[in-house]
């Protein structure tokens, strides 16, 4: 465990490392967004956090079951309703990246409900934050 969690902050602190060294952090496009359209995007991240912490609290303890459910909550059927034209504010990328993201929960919550594979679970759970990590490297909010 202790492996893991070394690796994690290692991975964390490499980039910021290579930009006190002088490197610029990546450019990210700046959507701007309503108010409005701003706080629903906010809130369905808030959402795949939270249920990318109930899928790992849930496979710690092995139960299959509460990780498809906590998958289900971040599938494509569980966001709320858009605000109106919201789709055409977000840039086509974006949107097809949230959802791959979608699509990829809604994938885990079947494969955990029918094979109760941890490393299934584990390997899918990483490619859903590979797609958030590309996406916040990708993208910021601005004015």
């Amino acid at each position: 465990m202790k492996t893991f969690k070394a690796l994690g902050v290692l991975l964390c602190v490499l980039p910021m490392l290579a930009w006190a060294e002088g490197e610029k952090p990546p450019e990210r496009e700046v959507m701007k967004l309503t108010s409005e359209h701003e706080a629903h995007v906010r809130y369905e991240m808030r959402g795949f956090l939270v249920s990318l912490q109930g899928i790992n609290e849930a496979l710690a303890k092995q139960d299959f079951e509460a990780v498809a459910r906590y998958a289900r909550q971040s599938g494509a059927a569980a966001p709320q309703a858009a605000p109106r034209g919201l789709g055409k504010a977000l840039p086509p990328r974006f949107r097809e990246m949230g959802s791959t993201t979608h699509a990829a929960f809604d994938q885990l919550a079947v494969d955990a409900a029918t094979m109760g594979d941890t490393r299934v679970v584990l390997e899918q759970v990483s490619g859903i934050m590979k797609n958030c990590i590309q996406c916040h490297a990708a993208y910021r909010f601005g004015k």
